[in-house]
């Protein structure tokens, strides 16, 4: 009996997403993530060995690398002498000159610890994205599944976390409170969940219309149906950006991902429209509540204004070298005066980006400028394909998703979540590894449509693996498409 890959890497990803949302695991729970993801890490690079789907599969699969390489410099020992004529550092060597016990080497990072926990904690990413590398077209509907199913599961324990109050015992991890959280420890990355599950509904639907030759109505029904839901789960949990990204999320979802097919008929095309002037009227009234929840909130109370420019302070001492992966909190500290403190304890500077650039100095900023830059390729090659495709919808929807967490790193830290990462990590690796070898099909016939009758044209498919052309199979030179 063959092994069911899509089923294995679906069961991975529903088992992250419901017991991976809180950023400081327990340890029984992180020893348990960490096995079952080296294991599909494993198992996914044995699947890659002959060969990766796509160029930009190769591009995204060395920024992984070289992410994994960078961490594990940090924690490489180098002499004193240089460690101490980095930036940054000076307080660091005036504190070992006090103790008399200056090393003779000693780790880049300014707490290897924390860096070797950071190490441990990538190993979703990793996992995640080298799966969705060997993933084929007919497994994408099961990722999808996986998605849909712990988003709905999460929405109903968070309407029974809000019903139920502090009293509720359904909190994952014991941090009661008045608001929805489902299985995650903070709302806001419950809600980051809920709207990036909605271009997976859209994707379903496409794949659903196409597969089982379902009515433009029906599909258009159930789609809109399960974003209502989600909408009303976000309402409950209320979150500000989560409130602000599920309008975009809705926007995309219906113009780009559930966009008109080429061969549907003129009913299908009305229900997009019917389905797309739902969208606007539901973003419109969410929309009103977000500027209404915003404009009761004081704006001195949020905080992240004053860590946004300490941390920025922080990078600038630190830069290009970096403070070392994991050394955020101690770091900060230093640069947080009695003029600047807020009640609430600063463990994350509430953007990744800048913590990255923090940590990890110059080559952080280059892989981040590098993953940006990789990210804009692949989507718009995922724009270009042939619509008509479901498999597409899924590349578009994974697309969708990696800008609203890049859009939410921006403001939040969702992504620490081992949830969340794994999540985005997958949906990296299908942007990567969708294949547009259905649209050259499409154009090799239309070219071999055009030559005359005694001419051939010679068919060029791009294989699943691998770069090289498939090759004719004997007595197939000169067939017809």
């Amino acid at each position: 009996m063959s092994l069911n890959w899509g089923l294995v890497v679906a069961l991975w990803l529903g088992f992250m997403l419901v017991f991976g949302g809180l950023v400081q695991t327990a340890a029984p729970m992180l020893a348990v993530q960490s096995v079952l993801s080296t294991l599909l890490l494993c198992a996914g690079l044995w699947r890659l060995r002959t060969g990766f789907p796509t160029r930009r599969s190769v591009a995204g699969s060395a920024i992984v690398g070289l992410s994994l390489l960078l961490l594990l410099l940090h924690m490489l020992p180098i002499p004193f002498s240089i460690w101490a004529s980095l930036p940054g550092r000076q307080l660091f060597v005036d504190g070992f000159t006090i103790l008399g016990a200056k090393p003779d080497w000693i780790a880049l990072s300014l707490s290897s610890r924390a860096t070797m926990t950071m190490a441990l904690a990538f190993l979703p990413a990793m996992a995640g994205f080298f799966a969705a590398l060997t993933l084929s077209e007919n497994d994408y509907p099961k990722i999808g599944y996986a998605v849909v199913a712990c988003a709905v599961g999460g929405l109903v324990i968070g309407l029974l976390q809000k019903s139920g109050g502090e009293s509720s015992g359904l909190y994952f991890y014991g941090y009661t409170s008045q608001v929805a959280k489902g299985t995650f420890g903070n709302r806001n990355f419950f809600a980051s969940q809920l709207f990036t599950s909605i271009p997976f509904v859209a994707a379903l639907a496409v794949s659903i219309a196409q597969q089982f030759k379902i009515r433009a109505w029906l599909v258009a029904a159930f789609a809109m149906v399960y974003m209502a839901l989600l909408i009303a789960g976000l309402g409950a949990v209320g979150s500000r950006a989560g409130i602000v990204l599920a309008m975009v999320s809705v926007l995309f979802s219906v113009s780009y991902v559930y966009r008109r097919q080429q061969d549907v008929n003129a009913s299908g095309w009305r229900w997009t429209v019917y389905a797309l002037l739902v969208s606007l009227f539901v973003i419109a009234q969410v929309g009103m509540v977000g500027v209404m929840r915003v404009a009761e909130t004081e704006p001195l109370d949020d905080f992240r204004g004053v860590v946004f420019k300490i941390t920025l302070q922080a990078i600038q001492a630190f830069f290009p070298a970096g403070s070392g992966f994991g050394t955020f909190v101690p770091v900060y500290q230093i640069f947080e005066g009695p003029s600047v403190i807020v009640d609430n304890y600063i463990n994350h500077a509430h953007n990744d980006w800048l913590e990255v650039l923090l940590e990890g100095g110059l080559p952080a900023l280059l892989l981040q400028a590098g993953f940006v830059l990789l990210f804009l390729l692949a989507v718009l090659t995922v724009s270009r394909m042939a619509s008509a495709r479901w498999p597409s919808a899924f590349g578009r929807a994974a697309g969708v998703v990696v800008l609203l967490m890049m859009a939410h790193a921006c403001v939040d830290f969702a992504l620490r979540t081992p949830a969340l990462l794994s999540f985005f990590a997958l949906c990296c690796g299908m942007l990567c590894a969708i294949s547009d070898s259905g649209d050259g099909r499409t154009r090799v016939r239309q070219q071999r449509a055009r030559l005359p009758a005694d001419q051939t044209a010679k068919s060029f498919e791009r294989p699943k693996r691998g770069f090289a052309s498939n090759r004719p199979k004997p007595g197939d030179e000169g067939t017809g498409p």
